[in-house]
Formats: C-alpha cells, structure tokens, sequence
C-alpha cells in the first residue's frame, strides 16, 4: 500500500510539473503584441483595438454586414473579400466570399472601381489596414469590425457548419507537430543533436532588434505569395522549428509550418519561450576556476572541509576512527534538542489515548480543541514544533554521509572483510545490517500496533536497503554507526540502559550476598533486601536515592537460622566478621523482621535494640535481637494466630547524636502540617517514652514555622529531607533521625499507619483540606490562593446542582468563553474545571490563579474595536435580544411541568440550561466584560475631574433591584404588590442558587424590601435611549446594563427551578435533587433513581459537616491552610492583619459605632437586634436580604465584595461609604466607635478620643 501510495505520488508531481510547463510555454501564445510598458518595433505592423475599429468611419457592425450579405443578390452587389491566409482560409469563410491573402490584395488587379467591397479578416486587423488603403484610393470599402472572431461567437452563419467555436475557426489543416511547443531545454537538444534550421515569422523590424542566432526571417503576414513560395524555396531540406514571441508571431508560425510542411521540409514545431536562450562565450581559464569557486554552494563547502578532515585524521590514525568520530560529532551536535524530542515522543505516546479522547470530545468546536490542546502539551511539557529542530539531525547525517563517500573515493582501504572501503560492499553485509538496524528503529520507535510493525519489516527494511546498497563500505559504515547511536539514545531515553544496568546490578548483589557473604547483606544491596524488613529495605533505598542514612550490613533470615545452629565459638567468628564488615565501628544492632514497619502495623518498639555495641559486646547484642523475634511481647503485639516473624537484623553505624527525634511529615490531625518531636541526645529516650520531647508544627508545603516554641537546631534541612522521602515512598511518613555535626541522618522511615483515624466528621474535614493541599501544594506560601469575591456573594453556599450550574457558565465551552470568542479577547481558563470557581467547606471561593487569567488586557487596537463593540451592543441587546427573549418566556411559563412525563421534564431542563448557556448568558457575559472594560476607562478618565468622579461613583441605575422596587413603591394600593410581584417574581435572595424559593413562591420576603423603599418618579421599565456623552456615561450605561441583563436572564433560571421541582417530585427526591449536579440531573433517565437518592443523602449530609468546618477568612494563602487544617486551633500566632479595606462608595469619611453580623446567611430581624441607624455594618459578606438595614446604615465594611458587586452599585447609588475586601475586621466588637475613609482607611477611636490607626 505504501509503494503504491509513494508511486501515485510521484505520477501526480510528474504530471503536475508537465502541467505547469506546458502552461508556461502556452503563455506565448496568448501573449499581445503590444502590452503595458511595451511598443510595436516596426512600423508597417499595425495593430488596432476593437474600440478603434468600431469607431473607425470605415467600419461595419456585424449586423450591417450580415444584411449585406443576404442582400448580396440584390440591386447593389457587394463584394464580399477574405484577406486572411490561405491556411486559414482553407478552414472555412462568409458564404460567397472571395478569398484574397492580406499582402497579395493592393498588389492585385480586381476591378473594384464602382464596386461596394466588404473586407475581413480573423479579428478585423488585416481587413482595417487594407480597406484604410483601398479608401485612400476612392475605393467604396468597409470592413467588418472584430472581423470573423465576433461573427463567429454572435452565432452568425459560416460557410463550413462544422464550425462551431473560435479553435475550429481559427485553426489551419493538420500537419506533423502542428500543435508542438519547444521548451529551452528542448532546443537545446536540438541545437546540440541535429543541423537545425530556425526560422522567425515577425516583421523585419521587430526581428532586428532581436533574434536567435542563424535564425531566418519570412514575415509570412507582410509577404505576397510568390515572394511567400520564393523563400520557403530557398529554405533548406532539413529539420526546422519556427521561433515566435508573441501572439501573432506564434499563429503565423503555424501557418509557416503547414506551408513548409507541405513543401516537403521536416517541421518540428514553436519555441515559445526564445528570449530564454542565451549562448555565452566561454570565459577564460582563470576567469572559470574563479566562478567555479563563486558558484560552489556552502553544502559542497561543508562536505568538501568535512571530507578533507577525514582524509587528514585518517593518514595520522585510521580512517575508520575518523568516520566514527564524524558519526559521533555529527549526534552530539544535537543531542538535547534529540533527547527532549524523543522524550516528548515517548510521553505523548503514554497519553495517545486521553489526548485522542481530549480531541473527540472537542471536534465540534475547532477553536476550543486548539487550545485545550496547547494546555494539553504545556501540561505534560511537550514542545511539539520546538522539537522539529531534531530533524536538523538528517541534513547533518546526510552532509557527513555526503563527506564520508567523497573522502573514501580518494582511498582505498580495506576493513575486515571489506577490501575497499571506497567501494560498495560486494557481499552486501554493512547494507544488510543498516537494514537491520533500520528496521528495530522503526519498529520501536514508530510502530504502535502489530501491523504496523510488519509493515515497517516488509516494506520500510526493503526500502532501506534499495536506498544505501550502492554506497561505499564506508559510506553505510557511517550510517550503521550513527544509527547504532540513535538506537543508544532512545534506550537512554526509554530508560532500557538504566534497566538493563539495574538489573545486572541486582543479579550481581544477589549473587554476592548469597555466595560470597552468606545471608550478609551490605545496606546499599537493595535487591537482595526485599525480604529482608521493611526497616532495612526502605533504609537502603533512601541510601541509594542519595539521602544521609548511616552505612551497615543486614543479617538476613537465613543467616540468622544458621547463627542459632553455631557453637559458641563459631557465633564469636561471625560476630567478629560483623565488627570487621563495619569498619571496626561502634554500631546500633536492631531488628528488621517481616511485618514491622508494615502498612497497618509498626511493631514499634515491640523488638529489642541495642545501642553502642563495641567489638566485645557484638555477639551479645545480635542474640537480644534474635531472641526478641520470638518474644511475649511480640506474640501479644500481633494478630491472633499469626505464625511468627522472619527476623532479620540490622547493624548500622552508631551516630553519636546530639539531638534525635522523630518527623510525622504528616500531622495525622492536620493534613496541612508537619510535626517534629525532638529531645537532646539519642532518639532512645524519646521512642522509649522516657522523656518528654519539645513538640514543633511546620507548614507542610511551605515549611513555616507553626505555632509557639522554637527549635535549638535549624530543622529546614529535614523537612526538606522529609519530602523527599515521602515522594520516594508515596505517602506521608513516620521518620526517625538523628542530628550529629551540623547535618542530619536518616535512621528509619515507615508510612504513617494512623491517618485515617478519627470519627467520620473529622475525616470529612480532613479530607476536605486535603482536596485543597491538592490542587495548591506548590503555591507560593504568601501569594492568596483562594478568595471570596463578587460570585460568593451571588452563591455562598451552594449546593452541587447550583454549583454546576453556574460552573457551565464559567467554564471553558461555556458562555463566558463563547463571549470572550465573539469579542476576540483572550480565554485562558483550562479544560475540565467550572472556571476559576471551586469550594472550600461548602463555601464558594475563587481561585486567585485562575482568575488572573481572566483579567482583561487589550492592545490599543482591541481598545477601539471594543468602544465601538460596546454601542451597537447596547441597542442590540435591548432592541432584539430581550425582546425575543421574553417572547420565549411566555411559552415556558405557560408550561405545566408538573402534568409532564419524567423524560420530558428532562428535556425541558436540558432546553432551558442549552438557551441559558449558549444564548442569553452569552450575550450578558459580554456585557459583564465591557462594563469591566469601560468602568476601568471611566476611572482613567474621572481622574482629576471631580465632576465625572462624582458621576461614577453616584451612577443612577434604573435596572438595579433597589430602584425596581423604587418604581414600584411610587404606585398605590395593590398595584404596588402586583407591579412588584411581576418584575422581582422570578428573582430570589441568592439568584442562582436553585434550592432559594424565587420571591413569587414566598411573597413576604418580597413584601418586606418594600418597608424601606424610597418612591421614585421613574417610569417602570423604561430605557434610556440617550447616547453616552463621554466614558463614564458609557461606564454607568454599561452598569445599568448588566443589572438588566442578569434580571432577563435570571427568568430563565426560574424557570429551571420550576421544572427542577417538578422532577424531584416526580422521582422522589426531593429536596435532595439540588445534591446532583447538572450531568446527573440531565441522565436522569439512564441512572439508579434509588442509588441517587443515596448519593444525594450522602452529599447532603457531607455539605452539612463541611459547613461546621468551614473558614472565616474571606482569603487564604497556602500557609493559612495549613494553618487552618488543625483540628483545634494553635496558639502562638500573633499575626495581626492590617486594618483597612478598598473604598468602592461614599463621597466623605464616616463615624459610627460599630455593629457586627456575624452569620452572612441570616436574614431573619433578630440578626439586626439592637441596630441603630447610622452604625457602621460590620461583617463577613454582605447578603442581599440586608438592603433595609444597609439603607439606614453609615457605612459597610465588608471582608467580600469589588467594585461591580451588587451591594457595591447599591452603595453608590445611594451615597453610602462602602470598603470590601477588609482586613483586620476580627479586631473590631460591637460597640467600637470607627472612621472610615475615602482612602481605605480604617481607624478605631477609644471613649476618650484617642485614636488608633492602622492604614491598609
């Protein structure tokens, strides 16, 4: 199939490369006599244009013509002439036309006098210039303008019916290589075969001024017949080809070949492309080897140096060695960029699969499978098109290849059983094993499946082998060797060397322990420990990964059985073959049987060790530990009816510790932290219980110090070592060490067994912050990670279906990416994930990270395109989107979800989420990014002019919620409630949570917002249609804006509640069915109801737990998680936030007392008990059901909350002092008498005036 593939191809690029010279040499034939920046050289040739011909006096349209000739029998005959050639002729005419050649008709003697006479020719020039001539000599003569060309198309009458379009008129009678046309190359073969005769159809004029050599000119159209005969008569008897430049030239040198084909001369066709040859002079000698030089490209530079230094190397050494030098060289040169490449390879190999998946998923949207590729690549490190350069590999490989043939051409060496390295290989062995080498390459390196390793086989190895058997020995040496190499480096890169050096290592040590040293194994011997205890085996591993571990030897099991069945005196020559194998040390002897360290149980502490051992006490020790393997003590310790232990025991060198102590790289209560127990002296102490050790916390990332206390030593180096034992073993570990000289030792590592302990309410908590510590292990410890922001105030506490649902909003494909698409700004949000939105203990944070990618940056250029994006939004938005968007709304609120079957509720809902997410969120997220846009111009733009400030920061927006109910409360009696009922009905405390009633199914938190409302004269619903009059117009038109698009859109939100409602019923879920997510909700119809119900409950309850849980801070650094991941709190923190906040509303500083909120989500009175106008809110986050109070307030300080949140446009509209995103707010109680500033500034004044300030 590959041959036939690579066969088809080259028959397509053959028939294409013709196609195109056949066009180019075509060109000529088409090619004007006259065109721009071009003239006529000799002056008898005339040529005119049609337009001149029609206006010429002399001439006739066709229609006049046609007329006269079917009037050619009548009163007054005219004379019908064709004055073209004979050839021409001969391939039809006007019916009853005469037929008179151009140059032979002034010369002749018809008798024309008193005759009307009617001229043409092929397009009317002959017949123009003729009857111009017979006119000058009183001769009635007109000729037919655009001549038999425009009779012809016009579909007039001819006298050949056959004759049907222009080739067929202007065609001559066939003879050999009529239609030939001579490329440059041809004629130059020509030239060089054959005695050739060149003869040229142009003018004199024209052919003066240039012409091929030798060649002849007839200018068949200006020469009358007889002198026409006299010089075709004169040619000689051989092969001749006609040279033509132009249009013209070229008919008439198809006219020239039918007459001196017919004359017997072999005529071999046109060149149409002369002005190409050139035949120059040769230069002189010097002047040749000087161009020869000028004209050597740098390839053959490059194999002309390369080869040279080959022959060079090989007279002082062998040639061989400089071949494989050359090799060797010519991979080194790109070695990275090869290695990276062929890693790459191997990696996005492993990932084929999700990437394909990745992909599929996405082919119906090109733009978003672009970019969730590119995240794909960065993700995993690839650098597809970087990786290109490796291909630089082949033209050096082929310009080595290019130096090595030439320089063995200038030799003859021969090498093994080769007898002449300049020559081919007659038994063919170095092609053969190129082919050989060639083929394990593909086969590992491109083949994936087993067909196409037989294709690589069967048809690449063939392949290879027809490409290099006709090189030198040398020549396929040097490709034997630089493949041999290349197969090197994939086994660097795939790690075969590594494997292939780990396993003979492994064979040897597990021969050595076995043969030479008797069940003695040295602790860097990993292999052979593998049975050996988890203690000795995890010990010699961190050994062998390069951590600090004390060197010893390990007594295995076997030698341990053997030592029971020794004398006394043989026991006494093992101990001392011990003493000797560590170096004449002190030592620890210890165990390191079978189950201890285990995953489930340590055995801590359950056999002996023995500390200090000298050389006469080594004996004693090694029968304590030995018999503490079958002790009461370990019987009691394991499970009943365990069959015993495997003992072996480790002897290391004894570490004279000036402190010991134990590291938890993992606090078992605190997923976020890391806990060090030290004492001073040797860690015996300590594991014994015998004194109590100084306990230290430490950030488990971030390695800060938690809490009291301070250790007498530097502890980062161990920490450090703690995580990199724990990536060694893949779980959190349990790490003995000892301190001794200024560095740390490492003395034993196991898994900590007891992280998954307490109740299930604490390993909800825990596993929650591990999530966390998850995803945000690598932050940087003092950069915020996580905050609460303008969508937390939007939905707090979500439950999974509303979480989902706002996710598929943010989230990449979703309506803030099809937005950012159609306004061409930049969406950087990765794939599979709900945007930059996530949860924290049922709480909705954003991610800091992810929402910088969300930032707006736009070129001067987008700048303005914006602008004028934002005008014609406007009245798109209010003139065609909404209203077509209430139209739809009637129909789904019309609908009775409750009378549908399970399946079309479903259908209703996944309608509504695909018209919410794709359409009319859509084009409120674009208003959502150019009120962003244009609020940050309105602020450049205020700045220094108090009057636009005031402005921006006083907008009056006639479709924020407040100023709805303001309409509303300006009408009387019921039609107060009803007006208000049918504008906020669809609305809620928290909008976009599903689980919130809307206000029409629970009218009295309605009701209530209208006690503190403030009647306005504004007409309910109206727009304002006046154009913005500068940026902060625009900037307040845009607020206005969003407030309208997000109540629109929220009718449809509404109207998924309902249908929502209806399927819970339906299915009897109830109120759990705001536990699924959107997914779950919309395959409804596929799933386990019974096992969702279960699910849900299990969510709900979790949802419940986490919120116990659940931080008080509005934002978070990686160090306050870990902090914050305790399970009771720690002392010694005095960290003091900052007090202040950023002023988003107000025009002048406020005093008042201070009144705390401390639950964001309470809503009822009492929340408010004691409030007194004019006190200073205080709290967490500001929710929407405080809009009395916050009326009546002198001012909010608030933890949450930016600029465009909706607490924030209140605020400024109603001139009250806002700061959000406060810090420092703990400090402040009930009571406290405050200032707040315009600046941000927070300052606390005492009873007696003395203030305390504290700026942000």
């Amino acid at each position: 199939m590959l041959a036939a593939t690579l066969g088809a191809l080259n028959i397509w690029q053959y028939r294409s490369q013709q196609s195109e010279e056949l066009a180019r040499l075509q060109a000529t034939l088409v090619r004007p006599a006259q065109f721009d920046g071009t003239e006529i050289k000799d002056t008898d040739l005339k040529e005119t244009s049609y337009s001149t011909q029609a206006e010429s006096p002399l001439a006739l349209s066709t229609d006049e013509a046609e007329r006269l000739l079917n009037d050619a029998d009548g009163n007054a005959p005219v004379l019908f002439f064709d004055v073209r050639e004979t050839g021409e002729h001969r391939m039809g005419t006007l019916p009853g036309a005469q037929h008179v050649r151009f140059p032979d008709f002034l010369q002749s003697d018809i008798p024309l006098a008193g005759q009307s006479v009617v001229l043409f020719c092929h397009n009317g020039n002959r017949s123009s210039e003729t009857c111009a001539e017979l006119a000058a000599r009183g001769i009635d003569c007109r000729f037919i303008a655009g001549g038999i060309e425009k009779w012809i198309v016009e579909g007039r009458d001819f006298s050949d019916k056959d004759v049907n379009t222009l080739s067929d008129l202007r065609a001559i009678p066939e003879f050999p290589n009529k239609d030939t046309l001579l490329s440059t190359s041809d004629f130059v073969n020509l030239k060089a075969d054959e005695n050739l005769q060149i003869v040229d159809t142009r003018y004199p004029g024209e052919f003066s001024s240039g012409h091929l050599p030798g060649a002849i000119n007839i200018p068949i159209r200006a020469l009358p017949t007889d002198e026409l005969r006299r010089r075709i008569a004169a040619l000689e008897n051989k092969p001749t080809i006609a040279a033509c430049y132009d249009r013209r030239s070229c008919f008439m040198s198809q006219v020239l070949g039918l007459e001196i084909s017919e004359a017997g001369i072999d005529f071999l066709g046109r060149y149409t492309t002369p002005w190409e040859y050139f035949d120059a002079p040769e230069p002189k000698p010097h002047v040749q080897e000087w161009l020869a030089e000028q004209q050597t490209s740098f390839w053959q530079i490059g194999v002309n140096g390369l080869a040279a230094a080959l022959l060079w190397i090989g007279e002082r050494s062998h040639f061989v060695l400089a071949l494989l030098a050359l090799s060797a060289l010519s991979r080194i040169m790109i070695l990275p960029i090869a290695l990276k490449s062929e890693r790459d390879q191997i990696v996005a190999s492993k990932h084929a699969n999700e990437l394909k998946a990745l992909k599929d998923s996405l082919k119906h949207d090109p733009a978003r499978k672009a970019r969730a590729v590119q995240q794909f690549y960065a993700k995993l490190g690839l650098t597809p098109l970087r990786n290109l350069a490796a291909l630089l590999f082949l033209p050096i490989m082929m310009l080595g290849l290019s130096a090595v043939e030439q320089a063995a051409g200038a030799t003859s060496l021969p090498f093994l059983w080769t007898e002449n390295l300049g020559q081919p290989d007659p038994a063919y062995a170095w092609p053969i094993m190129f082919t050989v080498l060639a083929g394990i390459y593909l086969h590992w390196a491109v083949a994936k499946t087993p067909r196409q390793a037989a294709l690589c086989w069967l048809i690449g190895a063939p392949l290879m082998f027809g490409l290099v058997f006709r090189l030198s020995a040398a020549g396929n040496m040097y490709l034997c060797t630089s493949l041999t190499l290349l197969l090197l480096q994939r086994a660097y890169v795939t790690g075969a060397i590594q494997k292939l050096v780990r396993e003979s290592l492994h064979k040897w040590q597990l021969w050595k322990v076995r043969k030479l040293l008797g069940g003695v194994a040295p602790l860097d011997h990993t292999v052979a420990l593998t049975e050996s205890g988890n203690k000795s085996y995890r010990l010699s591993v961190l050994k062998n990964a390069g951590l600090p571990v004390p060197d010893g030897v390990v007594i295995q099991t076997d030698a341990l059985l053997a030592y029971d069945q020794m004398s006394g005196e043989r026991k006494k020559s093992f101990a001392q073959m011990i003493w000797r194998m560590m170096g004449k040390k002190p030592c620890a002897v210890r165990s390191s049987a079978a189950g201890e360290d285990g995953a489930t149980q340590s055995f801590a502490g359950v056999f002996e060790s023995v500390l200090e051992v000298r050389e006469g006490g080594m004996r004693a020790a090694l029968d304590t530990v030995a018999q503490s393997f079958s002790s009461a003590r370990a019987a009691s310790y394991d499970a009943p009816g365990a069959a015993g232990h495997d003992g072996n025991i480790l002897v290391q060198h004894m570490v004279d510790a000036e402190y010991a102590g134990v590291l938890f790289t993992q606090d078992p209560a605190a997923p976020g932290l890391a806990m060090v127990e030290l004492v001073k002296g040797c860690g015996e102490d300590l594991v014994s219980g015998r004194v109590t050790p100084q306990s230290l916390r430490f950030g488990r990332y971030t390695q800060s110090a938690i809490g009291d206390g301070h250790a007498p030593i530097d502890l980062t180096p161990l920490l450090e070592l703690g995580q990199k034992i724990e990536a060694i073993f893949g779980r959190p570990q349990d790490i003995e060490w000892v301190y001794s000289e200024g560095s740390f030792q490492i003395v034993q590592s196991r898994d900590i067994t007891s992280l998954a302990g307490g109740n299930s309410s604490e390993q909800v908590r825990t596993d929650e912050w591990q999530r966390i510590f998850n995803d945000f292990k690598d932050a940087d410890p003092n950069d915020v990670i996580l905050m609460r922001d303008e969508m937390s105030e939007v939905l707090p506490r979500p439950t999974p279906l509303s979480f989902s649902l706002m996710g598929s909003l943010w989230a990449a494909g979703g309506s803030v990416d099809i937005a950012c698409r159609q306004l061409g700004v930049n969406y950087n949000l990765p794939e599979g994930r709900p945007g930059h939105l996530t949860t924290l203990f049922g709480l909705t944070y954003v991610d800091c990270d992810l929402k910088a990618l969300l930032a707006l940056n736009v070129s001067n250029g987008k700048a303005r395109q914006l602008r004028k994006e934002a005008a014609a939004l406007i009245t798109r938005f209010r003139e065609e989107t909404i209203p077509a968007l209430r139209e739809d709304m009637v129909v789904w609120q019309a609908m009775d979800f409750t009378a549908m079957t399970q399946k079309k509720i479903v259908e209703s809902i996944e309608q509504l989420h695909e018209k919410l997410v794709r359409d009319i969120y859509v084009e409120a997220a674009k208003i959502n990014i150019l009120a962003s846009f244009t609020m940050t111009e309105a602020e450049t733009y205020s700045k220094g002019d108090p009057d636009a400030y005031n402005r921006l920061m006083h907008p009056v927006l006639h479709h924020a919620p407040i100023n709805l109910i303001n309409d509303c409360a300006a009408l009387k009696g019921k039609a107060q409630k009803r007006a208000l009922m049918a504008l906020m009905g669809h609305r809620a405390t928290y909008d976009y949570e599903l689980s919130t009633p809307r206000y029409n199914e629970a009218p009295d938190l309605l009701w209530s917002l209208l006690d503190s409302a403030t009647p306005s004269t504004l007409r309910l619903a109206d727009d304002l249609t006046t154009e913005p009059a500068d940026p902060v117009d625009l900037a307040v038109t845009f607020q206005d804006l969003k407030e309208q698009a997000k109540h629109e859109s929220l009718s449809i939100v509404a109207q998924i509640r309902r249908a929502v409602l209806a399927l819970s019923e339906k299915t009897g879920l109830s109120d759990r069915i705001f536990q699924l997510e959107m997914d779950e909700l919309l395959s409804l119809g596929t799933t386990d109801i019974e096992a969702l119900k279960v699910e849900a409950q299990i969510r709900k309850d979790r949802q419940e737990t986490l919120l116990v849980f659940a931080p008080k801070q509005a934002s978070l650094t990686l160090r306050d998680c870990e902090r914050l991941s305790a399970s009771s709190p720690i002392h010694g923190l005095a960290e003091t936030a900052v007090l202040g906040g950023t002023c988003v509303s107000g025009s002048c500083e406020v005093t008042g007392r201070v009144f705390v909120v401390h639950d964001e989500n309470a809503t009822a009175a009492d929340a408010f008990s004691g409030f007194v106008d004019g006190d200073i809110i205080v709290c967490r986050m500001i929710n929407p059901a405080w809009l009395p109070y916050v009326q009546r307030s002198g001012g909010v300080l608030s933890e949450v909350g930016g600029w465009l949140s909706h607490m924030a446009i209140v605020a400024r509209e109603k001139g009250i002092l806002m700061h959000v995103k406060c810090t420092g707010l703990d400090e402040l109680r009930d009571g406290m008498m405050v200032r707040a500033g315009l600046d941000g500034s927070i300052v606390t004044i005492d009873v007696k005036g003395e203030q305390k300030r504290r700026t942000a």
